[in-house]
């Protein structure tokens, strides 16, 4: 009941306030149409548009269950950003397996997360925000003071932007970490692929790594068979792909692939609200999305914790 009672404020709060600035927007659509482009009544038209959507998506989010986990301060208490603790304790690790600690999407929140414990850490990409030579030099600071025995890295689209890693820049990441894009690794006895790329919504907004989503099957052809770990920054078509409106976004030729090659475990991130583990038992694969930001770029969800049996 009180779950229930909850969504229903959210919901009237939403609509009360996307009414609000509904009618906030029609007065300045009229002003603006008044005006004409590039007057002040112009500026005013999409800024109330924008603010309208981010109040709307905002409420939506929180109603359709963006808290998720048991919250817990950060750090020193001073910080006001909180992100929820592990669900349950992580199991004790059975003999013969190598415990992996898998994130993606922190965009310069790394420092909010507390890791557990693991042998090997995978981050599957959009560590920063915008790929700039200071994000990385930030979060690789934050890698190297991390306690895994290995580390294994797989850029997103908004990492390592146009000339932001030069080679002194890329001989401190690759000493940091295993930096993947369409390689292949061995750690810790297990067989491991990467790719950052993703299919894009549309070119005009296409950032790093992004394909038109045909241009991506030679890529994912590339991915062998025999995997333990696959790491794409963008997940697959149907496997935690959903975004907050309800369409599947991922793509549909990598999942074509992964249905082919079968890894056991397939890792990405990229969609925010697809945080969460599935699995195709006809496959022999678990599909986990491991985006630590929500929708609204705030770190809230947990690391995944899972162990892979070795050979």
């Amino acid at each position: 009941m009180l779950a229930f009672g909850y969504g229903v404020v959210c919901g009237a709060l939403a609509l009360a306030v996307s009414t609000s600035y509904a009618a906030s927007v029609v007065a300045a659509r009229a002003a603006a149409a008044a005006a004409g482009p590039g007057s002040a009544g112009w500026a005013m038209d999409s800024a109330a548009r924008a603010a309208a959507f981010a109040v709307v998506l905002r409420w939506w989010y929180r109603l359709v269950g963006g808290r998720r986990g048991i919250e817990r301060a950060v750090g020193d208490g001073a910080s006001s950003v909180r992100v929820p603790e592990l669900r349950a304790p992580a199991p004790e690790k059975r003999a013969g397996t190598v415990r992996v600690v898998a994130m993606s999407d922190t965009h310069n929140h790394h420092r909010d997360v507390r890791l557990p414990r693991g042998d090997v850490l995978v981050h599957a990409g959009d560590f920063t925000m915008h790929g700039t030579r200071r994000e990385i030099e930030l979060f690789l600071a934050w890698l190297e003071e991390q306690d895994f025995a290995h580390k294994v890295v797989v850029p997103g689209n908004h990492d390592l932007g146009a000339g932001a890693l030069d080679a002194e820049l890329d001989a401190r990441f690759r000493r940091a970490c295993t930096l993947l894009n369409d390689e292949q690794c061995e750690v810790a006895g297990l067989k491991v692929y990467g790719s950052g790329r993703t299919p894009w919504i549309s070119p005009r907004t296409a950032m790093h790594l992004q394909h038109a989503p045909g241009e991506l099957e030679p890529y994912w052809s590339k991915i062998p068979a025999g995997l333990d770990v696959l790491i794409t920054h963008g997940p697959p078509l149907h496997h935690n792909d959903r975004v907050f409106l309800g369409k599947h976004v991922g793509c549909p030729h990598l999942l074509r692939r992964i249905l082919q090659v079968r890894p056991k475990f397939a890792v990405c991130g990229h969609i925010h609200e697809g945080y969460g583990v599935d699995r195709d038992e006809a496959a022999g694969v678990t599909f986990i999305n491991a985006s630590v930001c929500n929708l609204l770029y705030r770190p809230e969800h947990a690391p995944v914790v899972f162990d892979v049996v070795v050979g």
